[in-house]
């Protein structure tokens, strides 16, 4: 048998055992011993060695699987821990905003004891409430920067200071109670749910 036999059959061997596994190795080991042929053993080392090489990528392919599932898992517990904080501020913000926004634009003139009932008691009568807010705000900021993502760091300074303007724009008596200033409750009321709904999807796509 001749070199360019032995080449054409040794390049599809070698073919062969790119999409094949380590058995093949051994068959053709064997086989190529029984020929006792030296472009015959040459090859089969050639083959060996892109088994080998095929190994260990595959092992590094594992690794990288592994290693980027694990990130996967740590992300998600980080981004469960986010919502389980920053949920309730929210969700009690919200109703704040809304009530609110349900007086002063009913066209009526500012009713104290109404205002006391609805908003004051509450919303504002347990300092507990607004340290505990506090505190989870905290935890968030500190969750959301162990992700290293800029845009959901600015998202989420974007919702704190919406939370903060929708308790600051509470006006206690009827000083500013006119239709203008129940613009501005309306568009902060807008601006929140938007807010949270960005950061939300920041948070989704972080996960991906």
């Amino acid at each position: 048998m001749d070199l360019e036999f032995w080449k054409l059959i040794g390049k599809g061997l070698i073919e062969l055992v790119k999409v094949s596994g380590p058995y093949v190795v051994a068959v053709l080991g064997a086989v190529f011993g029984y020929l006792g042929n030296k472009n015959a053993k040459e090859i089969s080392i050639k083959v060996a060695e892109l088994q080998s090489d095929k190994d260990l990528s595959l092992q590094r392919e594992t690794h990288r699987f592994e290693d980027g599932k694990r990130v996967a898992e740590i992300k998600k517990d980080i981004i469960d821990r986010v919502v389980k904080e920053i949920e309730p501020i929210y969700s009690n913000t919200l109703s704040l905003i809304k009530a609110y926004y349900s007086m002063c634009s009913s066209g009526d003139s500012f009713n104290k004891q109404l205002f006391e009932q609805m908003i004051r008691d509450r919303f504002f009568a347990d300092v507990k409430l607004q340290d505990k807010a506090d505190s989870s705000l905290a935890r968030v900021s500190a969750y959301v920067s162990i992700l290293a993502d800029a845009n959901m760091s600015m998202e989420l300074i974007k919702l704190q200071n919406c939370i903060s303007a929708c308790t600051g724009i509470v006006e206690w008596d009827d000083t500013n109670w006119n239709d203008e200033h129940s613009e501005k409750v309306r568009k902060l009321m807008e601006e929140i749910q938007l807010t949270y709904m960005a950061l939300f999807i920041k948070l989704g796509k972080s996960i991906q």
